[in-house]
């Protein structure tokens, strides 16, 4: 396993790379906050690799909920 702490500014490019590499990417809330919200959806849904977006150490920034993600996806949010 590789653990990657990018900078803001490489954030996007780590995790594509991450998606590229890895069987699981696990990214922060805070982290996915500076990524295209259409392009981590995206990469979410995938089947491989299984991407998880986690709270942060602090749960200062926590991810989406999970039923308003499966709204969007089915197209039923309001």
């Amino acid at each position: 396993a590789t653990t990657r702490v990018p900078a803001k500014e490489t954030v996007g490019e780590t995790f594509a790379a991450a998606l590229g590499e890895a069987e699981l990417v696990l990214i922060t809330a805070d982290a996915a906050s500076g990524l295209d919200a259409d392009g981590l959806a995206d990469a979410v849904r995938l089947a491989s690799p299984l991407v998880i977006v986690i709270p942060d150490a602090g749960m200062q920034a926590l991810p989406p909920d999970p039923t308003d993600v499966v709204d969007r996806v089915l197209g039923i949010a309001p």
